[in-house]
């Protein structure tokens, strides 16, 4: 069984120009942290995060950024190629502590 979580943008269509300025990435970065802290809180003893992505470089940064180790799950981070989704990176794994 799988929750999904999205965020998007908010009284505009997705486009690749949307991010201009820091305060856009500082907002991405604070619903991100929302986003997290809601699943972890409802979904206690989650081992795994598997994100899929359709976001600027900035945004994908970001996103490993904000992992807490200790407070956490393993994030893995797909990558949609020609239509399929690879794993593309994993960030906190737990045998990486």
């Amino acid at each position: 069984r799988f929750t999904i979580y999205e965020i998007t943008l908010q009284n505009q269509e997705p486009n690749v120009e949307f991010l201009n300025r820091r305060e856009d990435l500082d907002g991405f970065r604070r619903a991100y942290r929302g986003a997290l802290g809601a699943i972890v809180s409802d979904h206690g003893g989650l081992e795994q995060i598997m994100l899929f992505p359709a976001a600027p470089a900035p945004i994908a940064i970001a996103c490993g950024q904000e992992i807490m180790p200790k407070a956490h799950p393993t994030l893995t981070i797909y990558d949609n190629v020609k239509g399929i989704f690879l794993r593309a990176i994993t960030v906190n794994s737990k045998e990486d502590l």
